[in-house]
C-alpha cells in the first residue's frame, strides 16, 4: 500500500469491472469531497488531506477524473491537481491514464504519469498490469504493478506484485484486497500489504523502506445519487514512523 504516495489510477480495475455491464443513455456526472487525517508517532505532526474531484462517466464505461488536494504533511502544505481517464479499448481489454503536478511540490511530487491495462481473460477473471513514473525533487521513483482479481457472487479478491525502483535500488512488496458487495452501490473491504516500498521520509526525501500497512475502506449509499465513503488504516513505514488514521467523504451523482 503505497499510502504516502498517490495511488494507482482512480479509474482502476476494481472501479470499472463495478460500474456495471449495462450502457448508460446518457452521461452521469459525480462530485465526490473527502478528508483524511492520520496521526505519527516518534513526535511527528499529523497529516492531513482536503480532496475534491469531479467525474464524469459516459457510456461504455469511459470515465475521466479530474481533481485537486491540499496535502499537510512533516508541517508543509502542498496543492496537487490530478487528471485520470479510462476507456475500455474492446470488449475484453480497457486501459487508462493517469496525470498528477503540484506546483509547490514540498513534499508532493513535482509531478507523476501513469498507465495501465486490464484484461478480462474469462467471466470475473482480470488481469492488470500498470506503470508508474513519480518525479520528487530529488529523485524519482519508479513503480510497476501486476495484479489478478476474481469477482464471484457479491465478492471480489485480488492479489498484486507491485515493483518499484528508485535511486539505482530495487525492491517489490505484494498486496491482497478483498470487498463485499453487499447491496447495489454499497460495499465494504480491505487491503493489506507488505514490502518495500517508495516512503516518503521527509519533505522531498524519499527512500525505500520495508512497509507494512493493513486498511478498512467502504462505500455507502444513502439514497439514489448520495453516498457515504470510508476509510480506517495503519501503516508502518519501515522505522521512520507508523501512521494511523482515517478518512471520510460524500458523493454526489447527477
Amino acid at each position: 500500500m503505497r499510502a504516502p504516495l498517490r495511488p494507482w489510477i482512480v479509474a482502476s480495475a476494481a472501479s470499472l469491472a463495478a460500474l456495471g455491464a449495462a450502457a448508460q443513455q446518457a452521461p452521469v456526472d459525480r462530485v465526490a469531497v473527502s478528508a483524511e487525517h492520520s496521526s505519527l508517532d516518534k513526535g511527528l505532526a499529523p497529516w492531513t488531506e482536503v480532496s475534491a474531484h469531479w467525474l464524469r462517466e459516459w457510456e461504455r464505461h469511459r470515465v475521466l477524473d479530474a481533481g485537486v488536494a491540499r496535502t499537510r504533511r512533516f508541517g508543509q502544505e502542498d496543492t496537487q491537481v490530478l487528471l485520470s481517464y479510462a476507456t475500455p479499448l474492446s470488449a475484453a481489454l480497457s486501459g487508462a491514464v493517469e496525470a498528477t503536478a503540484s506546483g509547490t511540490h514540498r513534499v508532493l511530487p513535482r509531478h507523476a504519469l501513469g498507465g495501465q491495462l486490464q484484461y478480462e481473460f474469462a467471466p470475473g477473471w482480470l488481469v492488470l498490469g500498470a506503470l508508474k513514473r513519480t518525479q520528487y525533487d530529488s529523485s524519482r521513483v519508479d513503480a510497476g504493478k501486476l495484479q489478478l482479481e476474481h469477482y464471484f457472487g457479491d465478492f471480489s479478491a485480488s492479489v498484486a506484485w507491485s515493483p518499484v525502483r528508485s535511486g539505482g535500488t530495487s525492491a517489490s512488496g505484494k498486496e491482497l484486497r478483498g470487498a463485499w458487495y453487499y447491496r447495489e452501490h454499497s460495499s465494504v473491504g480491505f487491503i493489506a500489504s507488505r514490502g518495500d516500498e517508495a516512503t516518503l521520509v521527509a519533505p522531498g526525501v524519499v527512500s525505500l523502506a520495508p512497509v507494512r500497512a493493513f486498511a478498512l475502506l467502504g462505500k455507502h449509499e444513502l439514497r439514489p445519487g448520495l453516498a457515504l465513503t470510508w476509510s480506517l488504516h495503519r501503516v508502518r513505514q519501515g522505522s521512520f514512523y507508523t501512521r494511523e488514521g482515517a478518512s471520510a467523504g460524500v458523493q454526489v451523482s447527477f
